[in-house]
């Protein structure tokens, strides 16, 4: 009888310490949910999932671990389907049913984006294999919970958290009863300090818009909510916490944001804007004007035009359709033509003035399409080379960035450039370069027509003042480069300036020879134009004027 007693306490100093081992194995928490999906499995079951394993035969073994090793990478919808669909059509014997349920629960801490996927997977194998894979995965999850609540220890957190998570995608896919969640909510409630403050929150963000939602369980979870609610008032919270607390409130009670509501517009007005900003497109130019005719354009004129105007609303093809369509329609209302044209030019000069950041791709739209315009006849080259002269004088002072604004010559226009105390012009400081790209996207658009007399004579004599504008710049290596292809497609044969210095003798060279031949018609001397017959200087800012037989010429050209 001593010997068998003997025996018998061996025996359960075995048990026990087979027990002790997979407490230990439990210590983490991926450890703990595969011991309890597992179901502590005996020597028995593990001989018969053998003995199933070696009859289904090595290639069924072989197709379990290849879908297997799929599993991490289900990180979308369409993935998470396809293992699911495949893995009914593997003949998934027990054993690799437990091998799914053990991979599943055991997801690294790290990698909580893979869980809302999982959940879905082990949802749909459920409805297939309910007692194998749904109900196993379900006491795993709530078995670790408990576990891990009861650790408390600093290691544990991120494990915790991602159990949650875990179980409140389950819940979602009733894969876990809501009553579980109640239940583990309202234990967390019970001792809502440290840790289980995180756990809560993230538990609410998994499943607690879907409790909040459920007819079934909206009242219970509501009650709840008001629990956290008055729990996270009455803690002594840090910000962090504070800040995880109102996001996990948010997250099942979204705060009602009120639609702003949009500007009303008349009918008219809608369609109007309907015709330019959505049917304007290449093709349709001839149904957009046809439909423009037809409305009362002594009461709506000016809407049309104004929405006509906004051509940085659209596409980047938009300028040239505008163009086609304002001076289509300005074939029969040349009033109306004259007034977009004096509009678009107004938007250039208010621009100039302005200077803000935020109207830098409006005020390219608007120059892209003045250059658009002329290219269809609706304005002459005069304007075009004003305005070119206007984007390298408004408010400009001559002399490079680095030597001070103070030091130059002053503008044409008053009020407009810097003072003599060494400050620049808010409309044009050292180191902005939108009036280069102006510059570039007018010529771009229309300068390939100035390549004959005498407009080649006029872009030639332009060019020289536009690098000078250039180089007393900073811009960078983009706008330089701009700057470069510009002059290469204008004028291939013609060598860049590389100084200021060059520049500024360039153009000191071409109002000489303007003077020159001035004095030689008579226009400066003797016939009344200085008091006296005294000869008048030329123009403050160095510019000077375009020769008045060229742009005889070019009216003649237009026309």
């Amino acid at each position: 009888g001593r010997e068998g007693d003997e025996e018998e306490e061996e025996e359960e100093e075995k048990v026990g310490g087979g027990g002790g081992g997979e407490g230990d194995a439990a210590a983490s928490a991926s450890g703990a949910a595969a011991a309890a999906a597992d179901g502590f499995v005996s020597e028995k079951r593990k001989a018969d999932d053998a003995a199933e394993d070696a009859a289904a035969g090595a290639q069924h073994a072989a197709k379990v671990d290849a879908l297997l090793l799929r599993l991490p990478k289900c990180v979308l919808k369409a993935e998470a389907d396809a293992f699911s669909l495949d893995f009914c059509y593997v003949n998934a014997t027990p054993s690799a049913r437990r091998r799914l349920v053990y991979e599943l629960v055991s997801v690294p801490r790290s990698e909580t984006q893979r869980l809302p996927f999982y959940a879905r997977i082990a949802a749909t194998l459920s409805q297939v294999f309910t007692k194998d894979v749904g109900a196993p995965i379900a006491a795993a999850l709530e078995e670790e919970f408990a576990y891990l609540k009861q650790k408390r220890d600093q290691g544990s957190c991120e494990n915790r958290l991602k159990n949650a998570r875990f179980l409140g995608e389950c819940v979602k896919f009733r894969l876990v009863s809501s009553q579980v969640a109640f239940k583990c909510l309202k234990s967390l409630l019970e001792d809502f300090s440290h840790h289980n403050v995180e756990v809560t929150c993230a538990l609410l963000e998994s499943c607690g818009r879907y409790l909040v939602k459920s007819p079934d369980t909206a009242q219970r979870a509501s009650a709840m909510l008001d629990i956290f609610t008055r729990l996270k008032s009455a803690k002594n919270l840090d910000a962090r916490t504070t800040r995880l607390a109102d996001s996990a409130y948010n997250a099942c009670r979204p705060p009602e944001v009120v639609a702003k509501r949009g500007k009303i517009r008349p009918p008219v007005h809608e369609y109007v804007r309907h015709l330019v900003f959505i049917v304007l497109k290449p093709g349709t130019e001839t149904v957009v004007v046809r439909q423009l005719r037809k409305l009362n354009w002594s009461e709506h004129e000016s809407y049309v035009l104004k929405c006509l105007l906004k051509t940085h609303r659209g596409r980047h093809a938009n300028a040239s359709l505008v163009a086609t369509v304002i001076t289509t329609i300005g074939k029969t209302r040349q009033a109306s033509l004259v007034k977009f044209v004096d509009a678009v030019l107004e938007d250039v000069r208010f621009g100039l003035e302005m200077n803000k950041p935020w109207m830098h791709q409006r005020r390219v739209a608007t120059i892209r399409l003045l250059g658009e315009l002329y290219n269809r006849g609706a304005v002459t080259s005069p304007i075009i080379f004003n305005t070119l002269y206007l984007l390298v004088s408004f408010g400009h002072d001559d002399g490079p960035s680095g030597s001070g604004a103070g030091g130059g010559s002053g503008s044409r226009d008053a009020g407009a450039g810097g003072g003599g105390d060494g400050s620049y012009p808010e409309c044009d400081l050292p180191n902005d370069t939108i009036r280069v790209r102006l510059a570039c996207t007018l010529l771009e658009t229309c300068g390939r027509h100035f390549d004959r007399n005498p407009l080649s004579k006029t872009l030639d004599r332009f060019l020289p003042f536009f690098q000078r504008y250039v180089l007393s710049k900073e811009p960078n290596l983009e706008v330089s480069y701009d700057v470069v292809d510009l002059l290469k497609t204008l004028r291939p044969r013609l060598v860049p300036c590389e100084t200021y210095e060059a520049a500024a003798a360039e153009c000191a060279r071409v109002e000489h020879e303007e003077a020159a031949k001035a004095r030689a018609k008579g226009k400066f001397a003797g016939g009344g134009g200085g008091k006296g017959g005294k000869t008048l200087p030329p123009a403050p800012n160095g510019l000077g004027e375009i020769a008045e037989e060229d742009e005889e010429d070019e009216d003649d050209d237009d026309d």
